[in-house]
C-alpha cells in the first residue's frame, strides 16, 4: 500500500490530479484495514488534492468496512459533491451494517420516516440488508413487506439472513414467494435457496 501511495508522490497540477484521485479511489477497495484507509485519507489531503464525492463516498465504505463508525461519520458529515440524501442515508446505513447495530440502524430508519423522504429502491434494499447484518431479520422483514418495489437484491438479503439465523423454513418460503412473484433469483440467491433445503432436508423442492 505504501509502495503505491509512494509512486504517486509527483507534483500535483490539473491534468495529474484528478488521475491521482482516481487512482486512490481504486485503492481505497483493496483496503482491509483502518490504518490502510486513515493512510490513503492522509495522502490525499497532504497532496492537496480536492475530494469528490466518488472518493468520499468509497471512503465511507472503507471506514465502514473496517467498523470504524467514528471516522466513517466524520467524512460523512463534510462530504462534498451531488450526493443525494437517499444515498447519504444509504452510506449511514451501511456504516451500521459493519457495525452490527441494530439501534443506530433503527435510528437512521426513523430519521428517514420523521423527514418524509420517499426511499428509493436502493435505499429500501440499504434498510433490509442493515437490519439483516444486525441480526434482526424481523425488523428486515417489517421493511421488506412494506416495499412498494422489492427488488432481487432485498429478496436475498432476506432470505440468506434468515437461513444464516437457523430458520431454513423461512428461507424456502421466502424464495417460493419470490417465484410466484415472477422475480428472477441470482445464482447466489439459488444457492442460498439449495443451503435452506439440504438444513431442512427437502431434497424435492432443491431439485
Amino acid at each position: 500500500m505504501r509502495c503505491q501511495l509512494r509512486k504517486m508522490l509527483v507534483p500535483v497540477d490539473n491534468s495529474h490530479g484528478k488521475n491521482r484521485l482516481k487512482k486512490c479511489t481504486s485503492l481505497l477497495r483493496d483496503c482491509l484495514l483502518l490504518n490502510e484507509g486513515k493512510l490513503v485519507h492522509g495522502h490525499v489531503i497532504r497532496s492537496g488534492l480536492q475530494l469528490d464525492s466518488h472518493f468520499s463516498v468509497s471512503l465511507v465504505l472503507s471506514y465502514a468496512k473496517c467498523q470504524s463508525t467514528l471516522y466513517a461519520r466524520r467524512v460523512f458529515d463534510v462530504m462534498p459533491g451531488p450526493v443525494s440524501c437517499l444515498k447519504k442515508y444509504s452510506l449511514l446505513l451501511s456504516v451500521c451494517a459493519a457495525k452490527g447495530s441494530v439501534k443506530e440502524s433503527k435510528i437512521i430508519h426513523g430519521h428517514v420516516i420523521l423527514t418524509g423522504l420517499e426511499p428509493d429502491t436502493h435505499l429500501w434494499a440499504s434498510m433490509v440488508n442493515s437490519y439483516v447484518k444486525c441480526g434482526s431479520v424481523v425488523y428486515a422483514h417489517k421493511v421488506f413487506d412494506v416495499m412498494p418495489v422489492r427488488d432481487v437484491v432485498s429478496w436475498t438479503a432476506l432470505i440468506s439472513g434468515y437461513v444464516d439465523q437457523g430458520h431454513a423454513g423461512n428461507g424456502i418460503s421466502l424464495l417460493c414467494r419470490m417465484q410466484r412473484e415472477e422475480v428472477k433469483p441470482t445464482e447466489f440467491t439459488l444457492a442460498t435457496g439449495l443451503k435452506a433445503c439440504s438444513m431442512c432436508m427437502d431434497l424435492d423442492f432443491g431439485k
